[in-house]
């Protein structure tokens, strides 16, 4: 790998109007490398990224490590500040290769999602020997009803840990609600030797529910410990709610200059029809949380099916209030957005340039 020798920055000015007696946010871009000790470079690791993993960087015996799947089943840990450490984990013998699965990784922790076997496979990562061990596998036939629900396929995020708790997203056959019923999530509780349903949460906004929007895909993160966020594909509507207290919910618009398109639900079997809807219409594609603010990621609105898309960066903070506002001027793939450290990384369309975007208050 190549090391490299260039740092710099430049700051990021707010370009709308804050909240009364909000300070703002400061976001620092940095270009190659994305810290002053990061001396790996990372921005040739993605060429040949299998996108059925989202990379992201995880803290491992105090090291930060990027991961990322390439196309052929290998799964990577670099180490940022050491060219020499590297773990390269074989899945060819726990991945299809003819039907979709959701994977994510949480702590020394591999999850499966295999939508086929209706499962949930939990794998235990040895960085020393570079092996993965089955630890226990989830059958949701004995969890849910099958005839009666379903897990719903969202390959940017398949489930959501947080500690003890995994997150799943399901949807209600034969329903007149457009395939959703009324609730997002299970949420069930890891025990030792068993996982326990615990309840469902998040309702999905009226504009889903009444088939307004196509994309009923949501995306979760954990602030502050216990604030749950819920994000949708295809609203502005965010929720947050309390771990400690489910009674506690909060909703409201983060924006109100928003520009998400009707769905014609007559089209829903016009294969054209879909693909210009879902590369013309506005979309929240990526949601991060730090450990103080919810960062999201919106494509705008095109208005020709070839027209280079434009990005939004959204800062908020725990009251949903926008404490920073960017456009993105060069153009980034939206299919990679992770957190680091006090703030986020994205990276350029080409793949050639990492940018790190640090949060901190002014």
């Amino acid at each position: 790998m190549k090391i490299f020798i260039k740092h710099h920055y430049f700051v990021i000015f707010i370009t709308i109007l804050l909240g009364c007696g909000r300070k703002a946010i400061q976001a620092k871009k940095y270009v190659n490398p994305i810290d002053p000790t990061v001396s790996v470079n990372i921005t040739g690791l993605f060429k040949n990224m299998n996108h059925q993993l989202k990379p992201g960087i995880i803290l491992h015996n105090n090291v930060d490590y990027l991961y990322f799947l390439d196309k052929n089943a290998k799964l990577y840990f670099c180490s940022l500040s050491d060219t020499s450490d590297q773990h390269v984990f074989n899945l060819s013998p726990v991945m299809y290769r003819d039907f979709p699965l959701g994977m994510i990784v949480s702590d020394s922790s591999l999850f499966i999602v295999k939508y086929e076997e209706n499962k949930i496979e939990k794998f235990n990562l040895d960085f020393v020997h570079t092996t993965i061990v089955l630890d226990r596998v989830f059958s949701y036939d004995s969890l849910f009803h099958a005839e009666k629900v379903f897990i719903r396929a969202n390959l940017a995020q398949p489930i959501f840990i947080n500690n003890d708790r995994i997150y799943i997203p399901y949807s209600v056959r034969k329903q007149s609600t457009n395939f959703t019923g009324r609730n997002v999530y299970y949420e069930f509780c890891i025990k030792k030797n068993s996982i326990e349903k615990r309840q469902t949460i998040f309702k999905y906004p009226s504009e889903i529910v009444n088939k307004k929007r196509y994309s009923k895909n949501g995306l979760l993160g954990i602030l502050q410990d216990s604030l749950l966020i819920c994000v949708f594909k295809s609203s502005d509507k965010v929720t947050i709610l309390n771990t400690r207290n489910t009674e506690q919910t909060f909703t409201k618009k983060y924006t109100q200059f928003s520009q998400f398109e009707d769905f014609n639900n007559q089209n829903i079997k016009d294969l054209a029809y879909l693909r210009l809807y879902e590369t013309k219409s506005e979309s929240n594609i990526g949601m991060i949380t730090t450990d103080n603010f919810i960062v999201i990621l919106k494509k705008l609105k095109t208005m020709k099916l070839l027209e280079s898309p434009q990005y939004e960066c959204y800062v908020l903070d725990s009251k949903l209030a926008i404490r920073n506002f960017f456009k993105l001027k060069s153009p980034i793939n939206p299919s990679i957005m992770f957190k680091y450290k006090d703030g986020f990384v994205l990276y350029s369309k080409d793949l050639n340039e990492v940018l790190y975007y640090s949060l901190k208050n002014k």
